[in-house]
């Protein structure tokens, strides 16, 4: 399947939350594949609206922070 065809039939238009794009280029990824594994790793855990979409960004904002936080306890350098 395509790219395009994936995201058609994905109705990515209803739960591609402002910041999405952003949040998969952060993760190093920056091609539309990325962008559409990444919505189907959403889809599979729930998110299906933008209400959804903005409340796992947070979620995954604060897991990062949180994240860096035990890092930085444990002196251990982020690779990523």
């Amino acid at each position: 399947m395509s790219c395009a065809a994936a995201l058609t039939g994905m109705s990515w238009w209803k739960i591609w939350p402002p910041h999405f794009d952003a949040y998969v280029a952060s993760t190093g990824r920056r091609t539309i594949a990325a962008v559409v594994h990444e919505l189907k790793v959403w889809r599979t855990e729930g998110v299906e609206t933008g209400e959804q979409a903005d409340a796992h960004l947070k979620l995954l904002a604060l897991r990062q922070s949180r994240e860096q936080y035990v890092s930085s306890l444990l002196d251990i350098a982020r690779t990523n």
